[in-house]
């Protein structure tokens, strides 16, 4: 897979992200949220949820368990953590392009 490259990025999260905040110090940071459909076959049925993230720039501070702060659908809104919109990150998918996908939710 091809990477892409500093200003390739900047453009990308330019255009599309919104202000994340990493709990833990106070750092914040441009990120890209997506949602995606789940679909489980349960003993019941189906059972459908939506996964949520966020694509970024690696963040060597984001670690399983960190917490981000983020106003989700109001890309403008200035981000003030509170319990309200305080996620923990779950998963960390890095395919090598240079951006990496940090699954939240709320704990």
């Amino acid at each position: 897979m091809r990477a892409f490259n500093s200003i390739q990025q900047d453009i990308f999260l330019n255009a599309f992200s919104q202000n994340i905040i990493l709990i833990s110090n106070g750092a914040g940071f441009r990120g890209i949220v997506e949602s995606r459909p789940i679909v489980i076959d349960g003993s019941d049925g189906l059972i459908e949820s939506t996964e949520l993230y966020f694509t970024a720039k690696k963040q060597e501070d984001i670690v399983l368990g960190s917490q981000v702060s983020l106003v989700i659908d109001d890309a403008q809104a200035e981000v003030i953590p509170s319990p309200l919109n305080t996620y923990t990150i779950y998963n960390i998918e890095n395919d090598l392009s240079g951006m990496i996908n940090y699954y939240f939710r709320m704990e």
